[in-house]
């Protein structure tokens, strides 16, 4: 990147693909940015190479600052979709004496990176709900508890026999009944779960809830649409067979 923010003669081949486009050499290196960053980003961006052609500042003292270490683009895949990619940009002075004659830029897609931690902290973040949900459990009576699972497990096991014994030629009316029974099963245990306070299974059956919901107002209530229900009843049976082990424990 020369002094006056363009960029220099040797470009890699894996350029074009990160920046999802073909560069030149000479191409200014913000107006490249402006289509892929926002505002903010590109005002950083200029502000933080200002600072590294300034031969007065100390190069250690500002990587630090780095706006651009890790920045969501949106690029063109190879289908013609927007698709969002992360880029890590490091800055390195070349200096010729005091001054700096230009930078060179490397950049890495982080994408995969990004995307994994995201992933771990969703999974923390679901493993710390699951074990307050588990002590919570632990803190109820145990003749409640075992109430609940039971009410619960027979619950799960009818809504099951409902949805997948409606088979794909049935007509709308008996479709409606199935959803309609399913509805109320997963409407009641929603409410003994939030009960005990087991928000997690109180979320799941209401995501579920609204999905027969959205079915019985769509008026397109066919067997083959019930059938394509995503159905979480492995996730609630699985949640509720580990409150039946812990209840049978104590």
């Amino acid at each position: 990147l020369t002094p006056g923010h363009q960029l220099g003669s040797q470009l890699s081949r894996s350029t074009h693909a990160l920046f999802g486009r073909t560069l030149v050499p000479g191409q200014n290196f913000f107006e490249v940015l402006s289509t892929l960053v926002s505002e903010k980003a590109l005002a950083d961006a200029r502000d933080y190479v200002e600072l590294l052609f300034s031969a007065h500042v100390k190069e250690q003292l500002v990587q630090g600052i780095n706006p651009l270490s890790e920045v969501e683009l949106t690029v063109t895949n190879r289908l013609g979709q927007p698709a969002s990619r992360y880029l890590s940009f490091h800055f390195n002075r070349v200096q010729d004496g005091a001054s700096v004659r230009h930078l060179l830029v490397t950049v890495q897609d982080i994408t995969q990176k990004v995307e994994l931690q995201a992933r771990l902290a969703g999974e923390r973040q679901r493993s710390q709900k699951e074990l307050s949900m588990m002590l919570k459990a632990f803190e109820t009576e145990p003749a409640m508890m075992r109430a609940f699972v039971e009410r619960a497990e027979a619950s799960l096991l009818e809504v099951n026999d409902l949805l997948r014994s409606t088979s794909s030629a049935a007509s709308e009316a008996q479709v409606l009944k199935a959803v309609d029974g399913a509805y109320r099963r997963i409407h009641a245990f929603k409410g003994d779960a939030a009960s005990l306070g087991l928000e997690i299974l109180a979320a799941l059956a209401h995501q579920f809830e609204s999905e027969l919901q959205k079915l019985k107002d769509s008026g397109a209530a066919t067997g083959d649409a019930l059938l394509a229900l995503p159905l979480p009843l492995e996730d609630l049976l699985s949640k509720v067979g580990a409150f039946k082990a812990l209840s049978q424990k104590r």
